[in-house]
């Protein structure tokens, strides 16, 4: 727990506190079922933030809908575009797609 507390810049006994009175409901781990489109997200008490990757050689196809707010996009022909939120998105290879419930800091 030292390494954890070192890396996140926080105490142990404030880490250990957060980790005996987690009030965030821990759902069961899922494996996608494709292993070329990585997804994960993070979430505090008012904004949500998914990150996806794709790992194929070749373009897919993504559904964005729902409360996303700002949608980043980083890959072999874009740096860091930042756009609304909406629709299909195609990511190329190798691309990574941010959507966030808030708009970033310019």
């Amino acid at each position: 727990m030292r390494r954890v507390a070192t890396v996140l810049e926080v105490s142990r006994s404030h880490l250990h506190e957060r980790l005996r009175n987690s009030s965030i409901a821990r759902t069961r781990y899922r494996k996608s079922d494709d292993a070329e489109l990585l997804i994960t997200a993070f979430a505090d008490a008012k904004n949500e933030t998914v990150v996806m990757v794709n790992r194929d050689s070749s373009a897919r196809k993504v559904s964005v809908a729902g409360k996303w707010v700002e949608m980043e996009r980083t890959g072999l022909t874009e740096e860091n575009a930042v756009s609304a939120a909406a629709g299909d998105v195609v990511m190329g290879p190798g691309e990574i797609l941010v959507l966030s419930t808030f708009a970033a800091e310019r």
